[in-house]
């Protein structure tokens, strides 16, 4: 019983470093995808891209909740780039040519850190 218990114990050992290592060599665009994955479930949300630390959401109208899934987005993609300001950027459906720096408006842009935001004009 103990011969196997210490097999255990060393197996778990010498993955728990592996699957963090496996995790840091992610893309932080795969990273900032994962932690909003969710959106796509959203019968209003015709897209979901991410273009450097700015993950960009199509609408095709925003729901009621919208200011809500703005600023929950914002927090769980900051916290899975703790170091790095994120900044969640609602659009039209329509506005798939967008990107960072384009003099076209947003519905909506939100930026937070380690999960706080601080700054949002949704």
């Amino acid at each position: 019983m103990l011969r196997w218990m210490s097999c255990a114990l060393l197996t778990i050992a010498l993955l728990l470093p592996v699957s963090t290592y496996a995790r840091e060599l992610r893309q932080p665009w795969q990273i900032l995808i994962d932690s909003v994955t969710y959106l796509r479930g959203l019968p209003e949300v015709a897209w979901v891209r991410v273009e450097g630390h700015h993950v960009l959401i199509g609408w095709t109208e925003p729901p009621r909740r919208f200011r809500a899934i703005n600023l929950t987005a914002a927090k769980y993609a900051s916290r899975a780039l703790p170091k790095e300001e994120v900044h969640i950027v609602s659009l039209r459906a329509n506005q798939d040519e967008w990107h960072p720096g384009s003099d076209e408006p947003s519905l909506c842009t939100t930026a937070a850190i380690k999960g706080e935001i601080i700054k949002t004009n949704c």
